[in-house]
């Protein structure tokens, strides 16, 4: 078994490709789009109740919107 870091880092890193994908979708149409992570999982101290923070810039409502729907992790 790993070390506990590496376990943290395995559970952040899985955590955070739904995010990542979706950023990069949106990314490939939108080139001006951005998304940045802060708080906990930023920081390397999150715990299982820590919510994901994202600061989403977008250069339109166009692609605001597509970003916010890309993020949106409670989608079937």
């Amino acid at each position: 078994m790993g070390s506990l870091a590496a376990i943290r880092e395995q559970r952040r890193s899985a955590r955070l490709a739904p995010l990542r994908q979706g950023a990069q979708r949106v990314a490939a149409a939108h080139a001006e789009s951005e998304v940045w992570l802060f708080g906990s999982l930023a920081r390397g101290d999150w715990d299982a109740y820590s919510d994901v923070d994202l600061l989403a810039i977008a250069p339109s409502q166009a692609a605001a919107e597509a970003l916010a729907d890309a993020l949106r992790l409670d989608q079937p």
